[in-house]
Protein backbone atom coordinates (compact mmCIF):
# COMPACT_ATOMS: atom_id res chain seq x y z
CA UNK A 1 0.00 0.00 0.00
CA UNK A 2 1.32 3.57 -1.11
CA UNK A 3 1.63 5.40 2.30
CA UNK A 4 0.01 8.91 2.98
CA UNK A 5 1.97 11.48 4.40
CA UNK A 6 -0.99 13.04 6.35
CA UNK A 7 -1.29 16.53 7.51
CA UNK A 8 -2.52 17.33 11.08
CA UNK A 9 -5.57 17.09 10.66
CA UNK A 10 -5.70 13.97 8.97
CA UNK A 11 -3.65 12.11 11.56
CA UNK A 12 -5.65 13.21 14.24
CA UNK A 13 -8.50 11.25 12.32
CA UNK A 14 -6.15 8.29 11.79
CA UNK A 15 -5.63 8.05 15.52
CA UNK A 16 -8.76 8.78 16.93
CA UNK A 17 -10.03 5.51 17.71
CA UNK A 18 -12.39 5.96 20.27
CA UNK A 19 -16.81 6.19 19.24
CA UNK A 20 -18.56 7.44 15.88
CA UNK A 21 -16.69 9.60 13.58
CA UNK A 22 -18.13 12.03 11.12
CA UNK A 23 -16.00 13.40 8.21
CA UNK A 24 -16.36 15.91 5.83
CA UNK A 25 -14.07 15.56 3.16
CA UNK A 26 -14.51 17.71 -0.10
CA UNK A 27 -13.19 16.84 -3.11
CA UNK A 28 -9.08 16.52 -3.53
CA UNK A 29 -8.87 16.23 -0.07
CA UNK A 30 -7.03 12.91 0.71
CA UNK A 31 -10.19 11.11 1.82
CA UNK A 32 -9.30 7.89 0.22
CA UNK A 33 -5.84 7.40 1.51
CA UNK A 34 -7.02 8.55 4.86
CA UNK A 35 -9.91 5.94 5.09
CA UNK A 36 -7.56 2.97 4.52
CA UNK A 37 -4.98 4.46 6.64
CA UNK A 38 -7.48 4.83 8.88
CA UNK A 39 -8.67 1.04 8.84
CA UNK A 40 -5.25 -0.26 8.84
CA UNK A 41 -4.30 1.53 11.58
CA UNK A 42 -7.35 0.36 13.46
CA UNK A 43 -6.89 -3.08 12.81
CA UNK A 44 -3.54 -2.72 14.10
CA UNK A 45 -4.54 -1.02 17.51
CA UNK A 46 -7.83 -2.57 17.87
CA UNK A 47 -8.55 -3.34 21.57
CA UNK A 48 -10.91 -6.73 20.58
CA UNK A 49 -8.58 -9.44 19.10
CA UNK A 50 -11.66 -11.51 18.01
CA UNK A 51 -13.27 -8.60 16.44
CA UNK A 52 -12.96 -6.61 12.81
CA UNK A 53 -14.31 -3.89 10.48
CA UNK A 54 -16.48 -3.44 7.41
CA UNK A 55 -15.50 -1.26 4.57
CA UNK A 56 -18.25 -0.34 3.13
CA UNK A 57 -18.76 1.92 -0.39
CA UNK A 58 -21.22 2.52 -3.07
CA UNK A 59 -19.45 0.82 -5.98
CA UNK A 60 -17.36 -2.44 -6.50
CA UNK A 61 -14.68 -0.52 -8.50
CA UNK A 62 -14.57 1.42 -4.87
CA UNK A 63 -14.35 -1.46 -2.76
CA UNK A 64 -11.70 -2.98 -5.24
CA UNK A 65 -9.16 0.32 -5.06
CA UNK A 66 -9.51 0.07 -1.09
CA UNK A 67 -8.56 -4.05 -1.27
CA UNK A 68 -6.05 -3.20 -3.45
CA UNK A 69 -4.47 -0.48 -0.98
CA UNK A 70 -4.87 -2.68 2.35
CA UNK A 71 -2.01 -4.60 3.97
CA UNK A 72 -4.15 -7.24 5.59
CA UNK A 73 -4.50 -10.73 5.49
CA UNK A 74 -7.59 -11.38 7.68
CA UNK A 75 -10.36 -12.93 5.63
CA UNK A 76 -13.52 -11.68 8.09
CA UNK A 77 -12.64 -8.00 7.20
CA UNK A 78 -15.29 -6.92 4.66
CA UNK A 79 -14.66 -4.80 2.16
CA UNK A 80 -17.44 -4.65 -0.07
CA UNK A 81 -20.86 -2.33 -1.18
CA UNK A 82 -23.81 -1.21 1.06
CA UNK A 83 -25.83 -3.98 -0.78
CA UNK A 84 -22.93 -6.53 -1.05
CA UNK A 85 -22.87 -6.03 3.26
CA UNK A 86 -26.62 -5.82 3.52
CA UNK A 87 -27.30 -9.00 1.76
CA UNK A 88 -23.91 -11.13 2.60
CA UNK A 89 -24.23 -10.43 6.55
CA UNK A 90 -28.22 -10.24 7.35
CA UNK A 91 -30.37 -10.67 4.81
CA UNK A 92 -29.23 -14.37 3.27
CA UNK A 93 -27.83 -16.04 6.48
CA UNK A 94 -30.52 -14.48 8.83
CA UNK A 95 -34.22 -14.24 6.78
CA UNK A 96 -35.25 -17.73 7.49
CA UNK A 97 -35.15 -16.85 11.27
CA UNK A 98 -37.64 -13.68 11.10
CA UNK A 99 -39.71 -15.50 8.21
CA UNK A 100 -39.21 -19.34 7.96
CA UNK A 101 -37.68 -22.11 6.34
CA UNK A 102 -38.93 -21.87 2.98
CA UNK A 103 -36.19 -18.33 3.22
CA UNK A 104 -33.24 -20.54 4.15
CA UNK A 105 -31.24 -19.93 1.04
CA UNK A 106 -28.36 -18.17 -0.58
CA UNK A 107 -29.93 -15.24 -2.37
CA UNK A 108 -28.84 -13.80 -5.71
CA UNK A 109 -30.15 -10.24 -6.88
CA UNK A 110 -32.45 -9.19 -9.67
CA UNK A 111 -32.89 -5.57 -9.54
CA UNK A 112 -34.32 -5.38 -12.57
CA UNK A 113 -37.70 -6.85 -11.47
CA UNK A 114 -39.44 -4.18 -9.79
CA UNK A 115 -42.33 -4.36 -7.11
CA UNK A 116 -44.22 -1.76 -5.75
CA UNK A 117 -44.70 -2.60 -2.08
CA UNK A 118 -42.92 -4.72 0.73
CA UNK A 119 -45.00 -7.86 1.04
CA UNK A 120 -44.58 -8.20 -3.22
CA UNK A 121 -41.16 -8.24 -2.72
CA UNK A 122 -41.36 -10.88 0.29
CA UNK A 123 -43.32 -12.96 -2.32
CA UNK A 124 -40.88 -12.59 -4.83
CA UNK A 125 -37.44 -13.11 -2.92
CA UNK A 126 -39.39 -16.57 -1.77
CA UNK A 127 -40.58 -17.68 -4.89
CA UNK A 128 -37.50 -16.58 -6.64
CA UNK A 129 -34.66 -16.86 -4.06
CA UNK A 130 -33.51 -13.38 -5.64
CA UNK A 131 -33.57 -10.06 -3.88
CA UNK A 132 -35.72 -7.90 -6.16
CA UNK A 133 -36.30 -3.44 -5.61
CA UNK A 134 -39.27 -1.29 -6.16
CA UNK A 135 -40.49 0.23 -8.93
CA UNK A 136 -39.93 3.92 -6.98
CA UNK A 137 -36.15 4.47 -7.38
CA UNK A 138 -36.29 6.49 -4.07
CA UNK A 139 -37.15 3.68 -1.99
CA UNK A 140 -35.21 0.98 -1.26
CA UNK A 141 -36.12 -2.52 -0.73
CA UNK A 142 -32.64 -3.98 0.39
CA UNK A 143 -32.03 -2.03 3.31
CA UNK A 144 -36.29 -2.19 4.41
CA UNK A 145 -35.88 -5.59 4.44
CA UNK A 146 -32.09 -5.80 6.08
CA UNK A 147 -33.36 -3.99 8.41
CA UNK A 148 -36.70 -5.61 9.12
CA UNK A 149 -34.65 -8.96 9.92
CA UNK A 150 -32.33 -7.08 11.96
CA UNK A 151 -34.58 -5.88 14.50
CA UNK A 152 -36.71 -9.34 14.81
CA UNK A 153 -33.63 -11.56 14.59
CA UNK A 154 -31.51 -11.68 18.14
CA UNK A 155 -29.49 -14.29 16.41
CA UNK A 156 -28.78 -11.55 13.65
CA UNK A 157 -28.28 -8.93 16.44
CA UNK A 158 -25.70 -10.99 18.04
CA UNK A 159 -23.93 -12.01 15.38
CA UNK A 160 -23.13 -8.45 14.00
CA UNK A 161 -22.31 -7.55 17.26
CA UNK A 162 -19.72 -10.36 18.16
CA UNK A 163 -17.89 -9.64 14.69
CA UNK A 164 -17.53 -6.33 14.52
CA UNK A 165 -16.27 -3.09 16.33
CA UNK A 166 -16.67 -0.50 13.81
CA UNK A 167 -17.83 0.00 10.61
CA UNK A 168 -16.42 2.29 8.06
CA UNK A 169 -18.77 4.23 5.17
CA UNK A 170 -17.93 6.12 2.64
CA UNK A 171 -19.67 8.00 0.27
CA UNK A 172 -22.59 8.79 3.00
CA UNK A 173 -24.10 11.62 1.10
CA UNK A 174 -25.46 9.53 -1.34
CA UNK A 175 -26.95 7.56 1.30
CA UNK A 176 -31.42 6.79 1.26
CA UNK A 177 -33.40 7.07 4.50
CA UNK A 178 -33.71 3.18 4.39
CA UNK A 179 -30.06 2.84 4.14
CA UNK A 180 -29.36 5.60 7.08
CA UNK A 181 -31.97 3.92 9.08
CA UNK A 182 -30.03 0.74 8.60
CA UNK A 183 -26.54 2.01 9.72
CA UNK A 184 -28.54 3.92 12.47
CA UNK A 185 -29.67 1.37 14.07
CA UNK A 186 -26.32 -0.43 13.68
CA UNK A 187 -24.84 1.97 15.79
CA UNK A 188 -27.52 3.17 18.12
CA UNK A 189 -29.12 -0.19 19.12
CA UNK A 190 -25.89 -2.68 18.46
CA UNK A 191 -23.23 -0.23 19.76
CA UNK A 192 -20.73 -1.09 16.95
CA UNK A 193 -19.35 2.18 16.29
CA UNK A 194 -19.23 4.12 12.41
CA UNK A 195 -16.91 6.08 10.79
CA UNK A 196 -18.47 7.80 8.32
CA UNK A 197 -17.26 9.97 5.34
CA UNK A 198 -18.63 11.97 3.32
CA UNK A 199 -19.45 15.77 1.14
CA UNK A 200 -22.83 16.87 0.64
CA UNK A 201 -21.03 18.75 -2.75
CA UNK A 202 -20.79 15.78 -4.49
CA UNK A 203 -24.20 14.33 -3.82
CA UNK A 204 -25.45 14.28 -7.54
CA UNK A 205 -27.91 11.18 -7.17
CA UNK A 206 -30.13 13.07 -5.54
CA UNK A 207 -33.02 11.68 -8.39
CA UNK A 208 -32.95 8.44 -7.29
CA UNK A 209 -33.34 8.63 -3.71
CA UNK A 210 -30.56 9.81 -2.18
CA UNK A 211 -30.95 12.24 0.92
CA UNK A 212 -27.95 13.93 1.72
CA UNK A 213 -29.56 16.29 4.68
CA UNK A 214 -29.26 12.98 6.65
CA UNK A 215 -25.44 13.54 6.33
CA UNK A 216 -25.72 17.17 7.40
CA UNK A 217 -27.84 15.95 10.15
CA UNK A 218 -25.47 13.79 11.56
CA UNK A 219 -22.84 16.77 11.66
CA UNK A 220 -24.47 18.01 14.49
CA UNK A 221 -25.28 14.41 16.39
CA UNK A 222 -23.74 14.63 19.33
CA UNK A 223 -23.11 11.30 19.63
CA UNK A 224 -20.99 11.79 16.63
CA UNK A 225 -17.42 13.50 16.72
CA UNK A 226 -16.75 15.36 13.98
CA UNK A 227 -13.46 16.24 11.74
CA UNK A 228 -13.71 18.47 8.06
CA UNK A 229 -10.86 17.85 5.51
CA UNK A 230 -10.79 20.76 3.13
CA UNK A 231 -7.77 20.92 1.79
CA UNK A 232 -7.14 20.38 -2.00
CA UNK A 233 -3.92 18.50 -2.90
CA UNK A 234 -5.57 18.13 -6.44
CA UNK A 235 -6.23 21.15 -7.94
CA UNK A 236 -4.75 24.93 -8.59
CA UNK A 237 -5.82 27.64 -5.91
CA UNK A 238 -7.71 29.34 -8.55
CA UNK A 239 -9.80 26.01 -9.59
CA UNK A 240 -9.82 25.80 -5.92
CA UNK A 241 -11.22 29.68 -5.69
CA UNK A 242 -14.13 28.75 -8.08
CA UNK A 243 -15.21 25.36 -6.07
CA UNK A 244 -15.22 27.28 -2.78
CA UNK A 245 -17.02 30.08 -3.42
CA UNK A 246 -20.02 27.79 -4.95
CA UNK A 247 -21.30 27.44 -1.16
CA UNK A 248 -21.62 29.72 1.54
CA UNK A 249 -20.21 26.97 4.09
CA UNK A 250 -16.75 26.89 1.52
CA UNK A 251 -16.89 30.28 0.74
CA UNK A 252 -14.68 31.50 3.65
CA UNK A 253 -11.77 29.39 2.03
CA UNK A 254 -11.25 31.87 -1.14
CA UNK A 255 -8.02 32.77 -1.08
CA UNK A 256 -6.91 35.83 -3.24
CA UNK A 257 -3.97 34.24 -6.49
CA UNK A 258 -2.34 35.63 -9.09
CA UNK A 259 -1.99 32.65 -11.17
CA UNK A 260 -5.44 33.36 -13.25
CA UNK A 261 -4.97 30.90 -16.09
CA UNK A 262 -5.59 28.19 -14.83
CA UNK A 263 -9.20 29.15 -14.95
CA UNK A 264 -10.60 30.04 -18.95
CA UNK A 265 -13.91 31.42 -19.50
CA UNK A 266 -13.25 30.69 -23.35
CA UNK A 267 -15.72 32.99 -24.96
CA UNK A 268 -16.49 31.70 -28.87
CA UNK A 269 -17.98 33.10 -31.75
CA UNK A 270 -16.77 30.60 -34.34
CA UNK A 271 -20.00 28.62 -35.41
CA UNK A 272 -17.77 25.03 -34.48
CA UNK A 273 -17.80 25.04 -31.02
CA UNK A 274 -15.53 21.99 -31.47
CA UNK A 275 -13.20 24.28 -33.68
CA UNK A 276 -13.13 26.72 -30.96
CA UNK A 277 -12.16 23.45 -28.64
CA UNK A 278 -9.51 22.49 -30.50
CA UNK A 279 -7.82 25.90 -30.28
CA UNK A 280 -8.08 26.60 -27.05
CA UNK A 281 -6.59 22.91 -25.39
CA UNK A 282 -3.07 23.05 -24.38
CA UNK A 283 -2.54 19.32 -26.00
CA UNK A 284 0.27 18.75 -24.01
CA UNK A 285 -2.32 17.96 -20.78
CA UNK A 286 -4.31 14.92 -20.15
CA UNK A 287 -7.41 16.07 -20.87
CA UNK A 288 -11.44 15.61 -20.11
CA UNK A 289 -14.58 16.98 -21.91
CA UNK A 290 -17.62 16.43 -19.77
CA UNK A 291 -20.61 16.98 -20.73
CA UNK A 292 -24.24 16.53 -19.52
CA UNK A 293 -25.55 13.50 -21.81
CA UNK A 294 -24.04 10.09 -23.54
CA UNK A 295 -24.93 11.56 -26.86
CA UNK A 296 -23.19 14.46 -26.38
CA UNK A 297 -20.02 12.86 -25.07
CA UNK A 298 -19.77 10.90 -27.63
CA UNK A 299 -20.25 13.32 -30.43
CA UNK A 300 -17.39 15.66 -28.67
CA UNK A 301 -14.94 12.31 -29.31
CA UNK A 302 -15.73 12.12 -32.79
CA UNK A 303 -15.63 15.94 -33.54
CA UNK A 304 -12.35 16.35 -31.75
CA UNK A 305 -10.83 13.12 -33.48
CA UNK A 306 -11.47 14.62 -36.75
CA UNK A 307 -9.94 17.91 -36.33
CA UNK A 308 -6.81 15.47 -35.52
CA UNK A 309 -6.71 15.18 -31.32
CA UNK A 310 -6.90 11.64 -29.72
CA UNK A 311 -9.97 11.24 -27.40
CA UNK A 312 -12.00 8.61 -26.67
CA UNK A 313 -15.65 8.36 -25.87
CA UNK A 314 -15.75 6.51 -22.39
CA UNK A 315 -19.24 5.18 -21.59
CA UNK A 316 -21.14 3.75 -18.74
CA UNK A 317 -22.31 0.03 -19.59
CA UNK A 318 -25.20 -1.84 -19.34
CA UNK A 319 -23.58 -4.78 -17.64
CA UNK A 320 -22.61 -1.82 -14.84
CA UNK A 321 -26.40 -2.25 -13.34
CA UNK A 322 -25.38 -5.35 -12.11
CA UNK A 323 -24.27 -5.43 -8.37
CA UNK A 324 -24.71 -8.95 -6.67
CA UNK A 325 -21.71 -10.88 -6.24
CA UNK A 326 -22.39 -12.88 -9.29
CA UNK A 327 -21.52 -9.76 -11.54
CA UNK A 328 -17.80 -10.36 -11.88
CA UNK A 329 -18.49 -13.36 -14.42
CA UNK A 330 -20.41 -11.21 -16.77
CA UNK A 331 -17.83 -8.24 -17.02
CA UNK A 332 -15.74 -11.05 -17.94
CA UNK A 333 -17.13 -12.40 -20.67
CA UNK A 334 -17.45 -9.32 -21.92
CA UNK A 335 -13.71 -8.27 -21.71
CA UNK A 336 -13.38 -11.56 -23.44
CA UNK A 337 -15.57 -10.48 -25.96
CA UNK A 338 -13.95 -7.13 -26.83
CA UNK A 339 -10.27 -8.07 -26.13
CA UNK A 340 -10.07 -11.89 -26.58
CA UNK A 341 -7.49 -12.37 -23.69
CA UNK A 342 -8.65 -15.47 -21.62
CA UNK A 343 -6.16 -14.34 -18.84
CA UNK A 344 -8.31 -11.38 -18.67
CA UNK A 345 -11.50 -13.83 -17.78
CA UNK A 346 -9.71 -15.36 -15.14
CA UNK A 347 -8.16 -12.44 -13.60
CA UNK A 348 -12.18 -11.54 -12.08
CA UNK A 349 -12.74 -14.69 -10.23
CA UNK A 350 -12.97 -13.03 -6.50
CA UNK A 351 -10.29 -14.00 -4.64
CA UNK A 352 -8.37 -15.67 -7.35
CA UNK A 353 -5.08 -14.53 -9.39
CA UNK A 354 -4.04 -16.03 -12.20
CA UNK A 355 -0.28 -16.94 -13.61
CA UNK A 356 -0.79 -17.16 -16.92
CA UNK A 357 1.85 -19.77 -17.29
CA UNK A 358 0.26 -21.90 -14.64
CA UNK A 359 -3.30 -21.96 -16.14
CA UNK A 360 -3.78 -25.20 -17.19
CA UNK A 361 -5.13 -25.94 -21.22
CA UNK A 362 -8.30 -27.95 -19.81
CA UNK A 363 -9.32 -24.66 -18.30
CA UNK A 364 -8.14 -22.23 -20.60
CA UNK A 365 -9.78 -24.59 -23.83
CA UNK A 366 -12.85 -25.08 -21.55
CA UNK A 367 -13.77 -21.33 -20.74
CA UNK A 368 -12.46 -20.04 -24.27
CA UNK A 369 -14.94 -22.86 -26.11
CA UNK A 370 -17.85 -22.00 -24.45
CA UNK A 371 -17.56 -18.57 -24.82
CA UNK A 372 -16.82 -18.24 -28.18
CA UNK A 373 -19.92 -20.40 -28.67
CA UNK A 374 -21.89 -18.00 -26.91
CA UNK A 375 -20.86 -15.43 -28.99
CA UNK A 376 -21.93 -16.89 -32.34
CA UNK A 377 -25.57 -16.75 -30.68
CA UNK A 378 -25.88 -13.11 -29.43
CA UNK A 379 -28.19 -12.47 -32.34
CA UNK A 380 -30.53 -15.24 -31.00
CA UNK A 381 -31.33 -13.65 -27.22
CA UNK A 382 -33.50 -16.93 -26.11
CA UNK A 383 -30.72 -19.27 -27.32
CA UNK A 384 -28.08 -17.24 -26.58
CA UNK A 385 -29.75 -16.82 -22.52
CA UNK A 386 -29.48 -20.61 -22.24
CA UNK A 387 -25.73 -21.08 -23.26
CA UNK A 388 -25.28 -17.88 -20.92
CA UNK A 389 -27.04 -19.49 -17.99
CA UNK A 390 -25.19 -23.19 -18.43
CA UNK A 391 -21.94 -21.18 -18.26
CA UNK A 392 -22.60 -19.45 -15.81
CA UNK A 393 -23.77 -22.29 -13.74
CA UNK A 394 -20.40 -24.07 -14.29
CA UNK A 395 -19.15 -21.46 -12.05
CA UNK A 396 -21.95 -21.27 -9.59
CA UNK A 397 -23.43 -18.07 -10.81
CA UNK A 398 -27.05 -17.62 -10.92
CA UNK A 399 -28.16 -16.15 -14.51
CA UNK A 400 -31.81 -14.40 -15.69
CA UNK A 401 -33.34 -13.11 -18.58
CA UNK A 402 -32.97 -9.81 -17.71
CA UNK A 403 -29.24 -10.13 -16.70
CA UNK A 404 -28.52 -12.04 -20.19
CA UNK A 405 -30.33 -8.64 -22.10
CA UNK A 406 -27.93 -5.97 -19.67
CA UNK A 407 -24.77 -8.72 -21.56
CA UNK A 408 -26.04 -8.59 -24.82
CA UNK A 409 -26.98 -4.99 -24.91
CA UNK A 410 -23.44 -4.48 -23.32
CA UNK A 411 -21.11 -6.49 -26.07
CA UNK A 412 -23.60 -5.38 -29.23
CA UNK A 413 -22.16 -1.56 -28.47
CA UNK A 414 -19.06 -1.20 -30.72
CA UNK A 415 -17.84 2.06 -28.48
CA UNK A 416 -18.15 0.10 -25.37
CA UNK A 417 -15.28 -1.98 -26.00
CA UNK A 418 -12.94 0.97 -24.86
CA UNK A 419 -14.02 0.24 -21.19
CA UNK A 420 -11.76 -2.89 -21.28
CA UNK A 421 -8.85 -1.38 -22.14
CA UNK A 422 -6.12 0.66 -20.06
CA UNK A 423 -7.50 4.18 -20.93
CA UNK A 424 -5.52 5.94 -17.63
CA UNK A 425 -3.61 7.93 -19.66
CA UNK A 426 -5.75 9.04 -23.04
CA UNK A 427 -7.98 11.51 -23.46
CA UNK A 428 -11.41 11.52 -22.70
CA UNK A 429 -15.20 12.57 -23.27
CA UNK A 430 -17.59 11.33 -20.88
CA UNK A 431 -20.94 12.28 -18.80
CA UNK A 432 -20.25 14.74 -15.94
CA UNK A 433 -21.96 11.72 -13.61
CA UNK A 434 -19.54 9.04 -15.01
CA UNK A 435 -16.63 11.72 -14.45
CA UNK A 436 -16.76 11.44 -10.31
CA UNK A 437 -13.94 10.02 -8.50
CA UNK A 438 -11.67 10.95 -11.81
CA UNK A 439 -8.99 13.57 -12.27
CA UNK A 440 -7.27 15.04 -15.13
CA UNK A 441 -4.53 18.05 -16.25
CA UNK A 442 -7.21 19.87 -18.31
CA UNK A 443 -10.86 19.51 -18.39
CA UNK A 444 -13.50 20.89 -20.57
CA UNK A 445 -17.22 21.83 -19.43
CA UNK A 446 -20.04 24.06 -21.00
CA UNK A 447 -21.88 26.63 -19.73
CA UNK A 448 -24.74 25.47 -21.24
CA UNK A 449 -24.82 22.47 -19.05
CA UNK A 450 -25.17 24.46 -15.74
CA UNK A 451 -27.50 27.70 -16.61
CA UNK A 452 -30.11 26.45 -14.02
CA UNK A 453 -27.83 25.66 -11.40
CA UNK A 454 -29.12 27.38 -8.13
CA UNK A 455 -27.99 27.22 -4.55
CA UNK A 456 -30.04 24.60 -3.44
CA UNK A 457 -29.90 22.24 -6.52
CA UNK A 458 -28.32 18.85 -7.32
CA UNK A 459 -26.78 20.27 -10.76
CA UNK A 460 -24.77 23.29 -8.41
CA UNK A 461 -23.40 20.06 -7.06
CA UNK A 462 -22.66 18.94 -10.50
CA UNK A 463 -21.05 21.74 -11.55
CA UNK A 464 -19.01 21.48 -8.42
CA UNK A 465 -17.63 17.84 -9.29
CA UNK A 466 -17.09 18.77 -12.63
CA UNK A 467 -14.61 21.73 -11.72
CA UNK A 468 -12.71 19.67 -8.98
CA UNK A 469 -11.95 16.98 -11.84
CA UNK A 470 -9.30 19.79 -12.95
CA UNK A 471 -5.71 19.51 -11.85
CA UNK A 472 -4.08 22.38 -13.57
CA UNK A 473 -6.70 24.11 -16.53
CA UNK A 474 -10.49 24.28 -16.34
CA UNK A 475 -11.74 25.27 -19.55
CA UNK A 476 -15.70 26.75 -19.96
CA UNK A 477 -16.56 26.76 -23.12
CA UNK A 478 -19.57 30.00 -23.71
CA UNK A 479 -21.01 31.10 -26.99
CA UNK A 480 -21.10 34.95 -27.77
CA UNK A 481 -20.04 35.51 -24.47
CA UNK A 482 -23.66 34.20 -23.01
CA UNK A 483 -23.67 35.24 -20.01
CA UNK A 484 -26.21 33.14 -18.32
CA UNK A 485 -23.64 30.89 -16.70
CA UNK A 486 -22.20 33.93 -14.76
CA UNK A 487 -25.21 35.73 -13.87
CA UNK A 488 -27.95 32.51 -12.96
CA UNK A 489 -24.91 30.63 -11.06
CA UNK A 490 -22.50 33.06 -9.62
CA UNK A 491 -23.15 36.30 -9.71
CA UNK A 492 -24.11 36.13 -6.11
CA UNK A 493 -21.59 34.10 -5.01
CA UNK A 494 -18.84 36.30 -6.14
CA UNK A 495 -20.65 39.11 -4.28
CA UNK A 496 -20.88 36.89 -1.10
CA UNK A 497 -17.24 36.95 -1.09
CA UNK A 498 -17.00 40.54 -2.67
CA UNK A 499 -15.20 39.78 -5.67
CA UNK A 500 -15.40 40.31 -9.20
CA UNK A 501 -15.97 37.69 -12.33
CA UNK A 502 -12.08 38.70 -13.72
CA UNK A 503 -10.55 37.50 -9.93
CA UNK A 504 -11.98 34.18 -10.98
CA UNK A 505 -11.72 33.61 -14.66
CA UNK A 506 -9.06 34.39 -17.53
CA UNK A 507 -11.77 35.25 -20.12
CA UNK A 508 -9.93 34.20 -23.77
CA UNK A 509 -12.51 35.49 -26.91
CA UNK A 510 -11.81 32.81 -29.80
CA UNK A 511 -12.60 34.57 -33.33
CA UNK A 512 -14.06 32.71 -36.27
CA UNK A 513 -10.55 31.61 -37.95
CA UNK A 514 -10.83 33.65 -41.35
Amino acid sequence: MKKIKPTEVQLKIIQDIEGSIVVTAGAGTGKTGVLVEKIQYELENKQCNYKTIAGITFTIKAANEIKERLNIQDDDVFIGTNNSFAIQEVISPFMWDVYGKDFKHDFDTNYMYKVNNFQDGLSYVKEKTAICSYSDNKHNFVFELALDILKKSTAAQNYLKSKYFKLFIDEYQDCDKSMNEFFMYIKNSLQINLFIVGDNKQSIYIWRGAAPELFNNLLSDKTFKSYELNENFRCTRQIQNLSNILYDKTKKLYEQCDDKDSVILANYNDGNIYTAIDRILQKELHTAVLSRTRSSALNVANELNKLGNDFVFVPQLPIDELTSKDSWIYRAIADYYFTRNIYNFFEYIPGESVDRYSLIKETKDFVTKNLVDLFECVSNKEVFYQKLEEFARSFECECNKDISNFLINTISEKENKIAFYNIRNKNQSLTLHSSKGKEFQQVVIFAEDFNQADASSESLNLLYVAVTRAKNRLIIMTPNFNNDFIIKVLKDRFEAVNIKSKDIFNVVNIKKED
